[in-house]
């Protein structure tokens, strides 16, 4: 019989997929946004510059604006 032994990966696939889907949920926070800008009405401007996208906890992105 041939030696061999099981070495687990688990811990790094699981933090590869972490910063994966962090780099996606980015990604698609920054495309929201620029559709949210697209669709805001304006005036002044003032609303549309406002519009921003944050990181949340729990791998979650928010789109919004403080005006």
């Amino acid at each position: 019989m041939s030696d061999f032994r099981i070495i687990d990966h688990t811990a790094e696939v699981r933090a590869a997929m972490d910063k994966a889907l962090d780099k996606a949920l980015e990604m698609c926070g920054l495309k929201a946004e620029g559709y949210a800008k697209m669709i805001c009405p304006v005036d002044t401007g003032n609303l549309r510059k406002s519009i921003t996208h944050t990181s949340g906890e729990e791998q979650t992105e928010y789109i919004g604006t403080n005006v």
